[in-house]
């Protein structure tokens, strides 16, 4: 989710984006998006446990948010027990926020793939 919100043209439910707004407010805006992507690549990284290759998408539109994304990869990947945790913590708390609102794990068809 970008740190502005989702576009009005976003096929995101309704409840989704209100769970999405409380786990911002959990985490904190400065944050969130980074630990949206170095959840995401460690996610992926242990999903293919041993070869470490996994294609994760993050969509970016300008040079500020490659660098922070390169740094969500970075903490995704930092061997610093007190930052592992803090990621670990601040994932918990915006998954928390879909558990409370019935939205984890929500998927939907957006009829948009060409």
């Amino acid at each position: 989710m970008p740190s502005t919100g989702l576009p009005a043209w976003h096929p995101a439910p309704e409840a989704l984006r209100v769970a999405v707004r409380e786990a911002v407010r959990g985490i904190g805006s400065e944050q969130a998006v980074a630990v949206a992507v170095a959840w995401s690549v460690r996610l992926a990284a242990e999903a293919v446990s041993g070869t470490g290759r996994m294609p994760v998408v993050v969509g970016m539109s300008n040079l500020r948010e490659v660098h922070e994304t390169i740094a969500a990869w970075r903490w995704a990947n930092d061997q610093d027990e007190g930052r592992r945790e803090e990621l670990e913590h601040k994932a918990a708390l915006a998954q928390a926020a879909f558990e409370r609102t019935g939205t984890a794990g929500w998927t939907w068809s957006s009829g948009n793939w060409v």
